[in-house]
């Protein structure tokens, strides 16, 4: 992207290398202030905002007039860039509708279509476009000599994470036991936003104790406070390194998965395992390993070590229970009304029987399961 915006810059090489408009950007919410403040190292060069909601207009031709003028602008600020956020608001893709508003939406997008082929690389205008939805973009949007450059933005890396969490707590007086590795570590899957959200939740509790100094543990609270979802599922295992239940393994209803150390009760690590709601979770016996079942019809694997997602599979199905048998070697799965039992090392399904009510709960044994329907 940098070398495309130093094209901008310098009218000749953009002429020579034939600039065509239109990289798509797929980003998720850590990338939009990248976006809106990388063109700033770029004086020379105008830039209009545009928000994709906004141009979707109530009366006919509305939305596509606000398009064309936009451009006609861009023009005349020439170097210009466009920056369209949210672009999916006007550019999903085309269907078949007799409601007007959805008719409206598309002749936007046709002639921000039109636009986009309507000038040449001398005019010297770039278009952004950002959107956390690519996959529902209208084909011909991101077809090459428009939108054909997707470049997508991730969350940020454990060492990034450490990074912008001192960031935005350097101008708050911390105590030098503030380890931001480890926190960096316990706040996995939080974007730019959350993190910043957890150094102000981190200072306004070192306000309500009239404390001097912004601790470790009071960055500990900020996270948990990012994770506001209702608790599904919960239970203690006994980490490798000791002998009896010392650890708390918690699910929300957001798929997060949270580990705690009950001695003293400190927030280690989330981890967001599930894209829907976690429905049941076990441990393995060596306090390694847990399983966890979603509404999002999948079953995932947790490396309690690592404090991370090991293995994913969608089931077809949503699954209600899942336990480890005391062994570790098998554990049983509950689906609507059928029971199937699985392989620990590979999930092969063993044997499957069928339920004639709903299962509710139950216990494991050494070979064998107690289900309470």
């Amino acid at each position: 992207m940098t070398s495309r915006l130093e094209k901008l810059k310098h009218n000749s090489k953009a002429e020579s290398d034939q600039l065509k408009p239109g990289d798509l950007v797929g980003v998720s919410k850590d990338s939009y202030l990248i976006l809106d403040t990388m063109p700033s190292e770029y004086d020379s060069c105008s830039t209009l905002k545009l928000a994709g909601p906004q141009l979707v207009q109530m009366f006919i031709g509305g939305g596509a007039k606000l398009v064309r003028d936009a451009f006609l602008l861009a023009k005349e600020k020439s170097p210009c860039i466009i920056f369209i956020d949210e672009i999916d608001a006007i550019g999903t893709k085309r269907f078949d509708s007799e409601v007007s508003g959805d008719r409206e939406v598309q002749r936007t997008m046709l002639e921000l279509l039109n636009q986009l082929d309507g000038f040449s690389s001398d005019d010297r205008i770039k278009v952004i476009a950002a959107t956390n939805r690519a996959d529902i973009l209208d084909p011909a949007l991101m077809r090459s000599g428009r939108l054909d450059r997707k470049i997508e933005f991730p969350h940020p890396s454990e060492e990034a994470r450490a990074r912008i969490l001192q960031i935005h707590s350097r101008k708050m007086n911390v105590h030098p036991d503030v380890n931001f590795e480890e926190l960096a570590r316990s706040t996995d899957d939080f974007n730019g936003a959350q993190l910043k959200a957890v150094c102000v939740e981190a200072g306004m509790l070192a306000l309500r104790r009239d404390a001097t100094e912004v601790n470790h543990e009071d960055f500990n609270e900020g996270s948990l406070h990012q994770h506001t979802s209702s608790v599904t599922a919960v239970t203690f295992f006994t980490p490798p390194s000791l002998s009896f239940p010392r650890n708390l393994l918690s699910a929300s209803a957001d798929g997060s998965v949270c580990i705690f150390d009950t001695d003293p009760f400190v927030h280690l690590k989330t981890v967001l395992v599930h894209k829907k709601a976690v429905n049941d979770l076990s441990v393995h016996q060596s306090g390694k390993l847990a399983l966890t079942v979603g509404r999002d019809e999948c079953l995932a694997m947790l490396n309690l070590v690592r404090g991370r997602r090991s293995f994913y599979c969608r089931l077809g199905k949503e699954a209600s229970l899942v336990k480890f048998d005391l062994g570790g070697e098998r554990f049983f799965m509950v689906t609507e009304e059928k029971v199937g039992v699985h392989e620990a090392e590979d999930a092969k399904l063993v044997t499957e029987f069928e339920c004639q009510k709903r299962v509710l709960s139950a216990a494991p044994g050494e070979v064998s399961f107690l289900l309470l329907s």
